[in-house]
């Protein structure tokens, strides 16, 4: 559909009108080779108000190690949240203050199709041999595999034996254990998705 937007509506392919945000070097050398989730988020995202004290991990993640985790979260006038910059890294507790703060991302300036392909967020986990994989997902495979995963058009749970399982679904599945607010990760990039393409959208219709 991208691809197709772009030659419809040429303003989609030429203008840099979304932007992808990824976390500066420090944050991600930290979340290396560790249980991790990086959501980093490129300008406010607008929720209903969240009380800090619903950032709690639960058990099943936090296992019994160190960890750190924040999300950035600054309440409106307008009687909503800003959110940005949700962190968790396990195995280590440094950077609890730090890491979700606005100015630990890099943030681009990207066309419709470009955005689609961008980083949403990198997900570390436990593979079956209990060796963790870090997989960077984009906003289009986000869109693509949480639909599956929760039982879209081809939900995984109606593959047959041996048939092939795609790569990003276990760091999916990793990132719906992930909640704020008692709502899983992804229902938030989501949400910031179709923000970005509301915002963006009738403008670039409109050139």
């Amino acid at each position: 559909m991208k691809v197709e937007l772009g030659k419809l509506v040429p303003a989609f392919s030429t203008t840099l009108a979304f932007r992808a945000s990824t976390p500066t070097g420090k944050v991600a050398k930290a979340a290396r080779g560790r249980e991790s989730v990086l959501a980093y988020m490129a300008g406010e995202l607008k929720i209903r108000p969240i009380d800090q004290t619903l950032m709690a991990a639960s058990a099943e993640l936090i296992g019994d190690g160190d960890f750190s985790m924040s999300c950035f979260l600054r309440p409106r006038s307008d009687g909503t949240s800003e959110m940005r910059n949700y962190c968790f890294i396990k195995g280590s507790n440094d950077y609890s203050d730090s890491m979700d703060q606005p100015g630990t991302e890099k943030i681009k300036g990207l066309n419709f199709s470009q955005w689609m392909g961008a980083e949403a967020v990198r997900v570390g986990y436990l593979d079956g041999d209990g060796t963790v994989q870090n997989i960077v997902i984009s906003w289009e495979n986000l869109i693509r595999r949480v639909a599956n995963t929760l039982g879209g058009s081809h939900p995984e749970i109606t593959a047959e034996p041996g048939e092939k399982v795609n790569r990003l679904d276990p760091a999916v599945r990793a990132l719906l254990k992930h909640r704020l607010a008692h709502l899983p990760i992804p229902y938030f990039l989501l949400l910031k998705a179709a923000q970005d393409i509301l915002e963006h959208a009738p403008k670039l219709l409109a050139k």
